[in-house]
């Protein structure tokens, strides 16, 4: 059975780290269209490749800065409603579009119908003064009848069966014919005037009728164009409010870019500085299940070149992550001694442990809190820390470390199952 020991404080404490899963770095080009531009990793010099847009989120664990993912994710956050805001912007911008070209044409129909209205009313007027005239015409036609006695009828008549000789009964009907044109002439355009004029008045009608419909077509379009245009500025206004947010989360990525950067050189010191500090301990005398497993945990990401999850650069994965929750024992791999035990920004708290009989050291990391100091012995199995998410990292877990020679080496093939 691993044995433990009393828990007590460690001589480094680091503050709570907040925590953030990150986005892939394809997420972030897509949101913000920009690139962080944090350099690769001097553990390899392949060129960063391109993560897809796609790509899920990394999982909890080392080589992030909390910062970076939470600005990541915000950046993605706000790209996406940027592009939201632009197609309702852009939606808007059309619908108002078309209504100011139906305005335009409800406004052009009730300017024709007032036009045609003025005509009518025109043409009406034209018409009922020629109908009054007409009336005026038959009505002197048909008093000169009366006191004449008539050019026609019986009046008529006996002028010509008076006639003095036949010359001047052929001229009496001749003048009556004349007569009786002439009445039927002028009877026959008062009814044409009298029947126009009625025709021209209920033309009026109808264009009237006509523009009333245009003015209220016109005034529901209007009512519409404001409408649309009160959602364009609107619109407009969350685009403006969308950019803005953009652009500052786009400066708040690119600063913690940079941080990131920091840690990422910082962690390479360090890591470097430990492999001079423990050196080569001689022959690896380690085999498979030389090592303890830390910690009751799965695997989340194993030693190896790996894609940083937000910037993109291929870089070392030095060890192997192990997913645990904040709070989880950390046990002693092997009988050894504790070579240092100390806070680091990119490591958090971190203790190495140098195991001379095995050729091999180990180190733990990003723990809550070390349980033990340099100089002391540990044994197989011993709890000499609790896991934690200090340093550069951005969720709960366990990063342990295998030095052989002088140098990082994969600590699968050492683990116990």
């Amino acid at each position: 059975m691993a044995s433990t020991r009393s828990a007590r404080p460690g001589r480094h404490r680091a503050p709570a780290v907040v925590r953030s899963r990150t986005l892939a770095l394809g997420a972030l080009l897509a949101a913000g269209s920009v690139t962080l531009g944090v350099g690769a990793s001097t553990a390899d010099p392949t060129p960063s490749p391109t993560p897809s847009a796609t790509a899920a989120p990394a999982p909890q664990g080392d080589e992030v800065s909390a910062r970076l993912a939470v600005a990541t994710a915000r950046l993605a956050q706000v790209g996406s409603a940027l592009a939201a805001a632009r197609a309702a912007a852009a939606a808007a911008q059309e619908r108002t579009t078309a209504a100011q070209e139906s305005y335009d044409r409800a406004a052009a129909s009730a300017a024709d119908a007032q036009v045609a209205v003025t005509r009518a009313e025109d043409a009406s007027e034209q018409a009922a003064r020629a109908a009054g005239a007409a009336r005026a015409a038959r009505g002197r036609l048909a008093g000169e009848a009366y006191r004449s006695g008539g050019l026609t009828g019986l009046g008529a008549l006996a002028r010509i069966l008076t006639a003095d000789d036949p010359a001047d009964a052929r001229d009496q009907i001749v003048a009556v014919s004349r007569a009786t044109r002439s009445q039927t002439l002028t009877l026959a355009r008062a009814d044409a005037r009298a029947d126009a004029a009625a025709a021209r008045l209920a033309s009026t009608g109808d264009a009237a009728r006509r523009l009333g419909l245009a003015r209220e077509d016109a005034a529901q379009t209007l009512q519409e164009l404001q409408a649309t245009q009160a959602a364009q500025e609107q619109a407009a206004a969350s685009l403006a409010a969308a950019v803005a947010a953009q652009a500052q989360a786009l400066a708040e990525a690119r600063a913690a870019s940079s941080e990131d950067a920091a840690l990422a050189a910082a962690q390479a010191a360090e890591g470097t500085r430990t492999q001079s500090a423990v050196g080569d301990l001689g022959e690896v005398r380690a085999g498979p299940g030389s090592l303890l497993r830390p910690a009751d945990g799965p695997v989340t990401s194993p030693f190896g070149m790996r894609v940083h999850p937000v910037t993109g650069a291929y870089k070392l994965h030095t060890g192997t992550d192990f997913g645990v929750p904040c709070g989880t024992p950390v046990h002693a791999a092997a009988d050894g001694i504790v070579h240092s035990s100390a806070w680091n920004t990119a490591y958090g708290n971190r203790v190495v442990v140098t195991h001379a009989a095995l050729g091999l050291a180990t180190t733990y990391n990003h723990l809550t809190q070390s349980l033990v100091a340099p100089g002391e012995q540990v044994t197989r199995g011993e709890v000499i820390g609790i896991s934690g998410t200090t340093g550069y990292s951005t969720g709960c877990h366990l990063h342990v470390e295998v030095i052989a020679h002088g140098q990082y080496v994969d600590p699968a093939p050492f683990l116990a199952p």
